[in-house]
């Protein structure tokens, strides 16, 4: 091997490293997957499978400033009274956070909810409910109907 072929093949090795290492710096960057989602589908029970997790809350909002929680106090868990094959109930709270003077230092209100879950669907590799009616009954019995929204890079939503 000459000395420019040596230096040619030098550099291919450098550049095909430093390639290398770029891609794995990125692929270190991005978030990775949670573990939840990796997860396998839940078995399958007498041909059907309920939705595995109670959740103890939902957070709604991307930063956190809404929540469903538990009925007293925003650390509590919602209180499920029925989980079943195609829909589930539950009392709890909904926490919103007046973000004055800012969101860290806000102070959140408590609204009593209840929570009827419904139409589960295989979303993501998960079943899951895909409906939440949010009932508000100290205002008058209020309700709002929530979807899920799924992303395959940001994962899954509720939306109004």
């Amino acid at each position: 091997m000459t000395r420019t072929s040596r230096s040619i093949a030098t550099a291919a090795l450098v550049a095909a490293f430093s390639a290398g290492a770029a891609a794995s710096a990125a692929a270190a960057a991005l978030p990775a997957v949670p573990t939840e989602l990796a997860k396998p589908a839940p078995a399958v029970k007498g041909g059907i499978a309920n939705p595995a997790v109670r959740p103890g809350s939902i957070i709604y909002t991307g930063d956190g400033t809404g929540s469903l929680a538990g009925p007293q106090r925003a650390r509590q868990k919602i209180q499920w009274s029925q989980w079943g094959a195609t829909s589930a109930t539950g009392t709890g709270a909904d926490y919103v956070d007046n973000c004055i003077p800012d969101c860290a230092r806000g102070k959140a209100s408590r609204t009593p909810v209840t929570l009827k879950l419904s139409t589960p669907k295989r979303i993501g590799g998960h079943l899951i409910f895909t409906r939440m009616l949010v009932t508000f009954p100290s205002k008058g019995g209020r309700t709002q109907l929530w979807k899920v929204y799924y992303d395959r890079l940001a994962g899954y939503s509720w939306i109004t």
